[in-house]
């Protein structure tokens, strides 16, 4: 789901002949992550 809004790109491959899948946060993932902790904070009074 978070890879399909486009805030984290999963990347899947083998190492050697063991899978391996590491995943990463977009630039569109930090904006939307910074925004929504700036609006918790507003609600906070923060």
């Amino acid at each position: 789901m978070l890879e399909l809004a486009g805030y984290v790109k999963i990347r899947k491959g083998f190492a050697g002949k063991m899978p391996r899948t590491s995943a990463g946060v977009t630039v569109d993932g930090r904006a939307a992550r910074d925004g929504h902790l700036q609006t918790l904070r507003d609600i906070a009074g923060g």
